[in-house]
C-alpha cells in the first residue's frame, strides 16, 4: 500500500490544479476560520486534503513514525482506498477528461490517415488491396476517437456543473497588517 499511496501522491500532484500536501493524513491541527471555511461547503464526499489546500493558507506539517497497528484492522478496504483517490483527483482536476479529448483526436487522425494512406494504396495499386479490411480499420479507429472526443466533451461539462455544484471553500485572511482596524 506504501508503494500504491507514492505513486497516487506523484500523480496527483502532476494533475490537481492546486497543491495538495504529499503523504498527508486527515488528523490536523487548524485554525477556526479554515474549519468554518471548510464546514461552509456542503459537500456529500468532501476530500478533505483537498478542500484545506485550496483555501490557500500556508500549513505545515508534523513527521512521525508510521508503525504498524497493535490491535484492530483498518476499515478501509482496497476498494475504498481506490474510491477516495478517484474522489481526490476528480476534486482537484480537470486533467483526466481533457486527456480523453486529446487521446480521441489522436485515434480519430490515426483512423483519417490510415484512409488516406489506403485511398491512395487503392488508387495506385488497383486491384491488390484487400476490400473489407481497410474499411473495418478506418471505422474502428474514426468512429472510436469520435467518441473519445465525445466523451471528453461531456466530460468538460460534467466538470463543469462539478464546479458549480461543489464549490472550493471562501478564502479569507488570518491576519491583517498595515490596514486601519474596522
Amino acid at each position: 500500500l506504501r508503494m500504491c499511496r507514492t505513486v497516487y501522491y506523484k500523480i496527483i500532484s502532476k494533475m490537481a490544479s492546486i497543491e495538495v500536501p504529499v503523504n498527508a493524513g486527515e488528523f490536523l491541527l487548524a485554525d477556526r476560520k479554515v474549519i468554518d471555511s471548510i464546514q461552509s461547503i456542503d459537500d456529500a464526499y468532501p476530500y478533505i486534503r483537498g478542500m484545506i489546500a485550496k483555501t490557500g493558507v500556508k500549513s505545515s506539517k508534523v513527521s512521525y513514525t508510521w508503525v504498524k497497528r497493535k490491535e484492530g484492522k483498518s476499515k478501509n478496504s482496497v476498494l475504498d482506498l481506490i474510491d477516495q483517490a478517484v474522489n481526490g483527483l476528480v476534486s482537484t482536476s480537470r486533467l483526466p477528461a481533457r486527456l480523453v479529448t486529446f487521446l480521441g483526436v489522436i485515434v480519430s487522425s490515426i483512423g483519417f490517415l490510415y484512409a488516406v494512406y489506403t485511398f491512395v494504396k487503392v488508387i495506385i495499386n488497383r486491384g491488390d488491396t484487400p476490400v473489407g479490411i481497410p474499411s473495418l480499420i478506418i471505422g474502428v479507429f474514426f468512429l472510436g476517437g469520435l467518441q473519445l472526443i465525445s466523451m471528453g466533451i461531456l466530460g468538460e461539462y460534467l466538470l463543469s456543473l462539478h464546479a458549480q455544484i461543489r464549490r472550493d471553500p471562501p478564502h479569507f485572511f488570518i491576519e491583517k497588517r498595515n490596514f486601519p482596524k474596522e
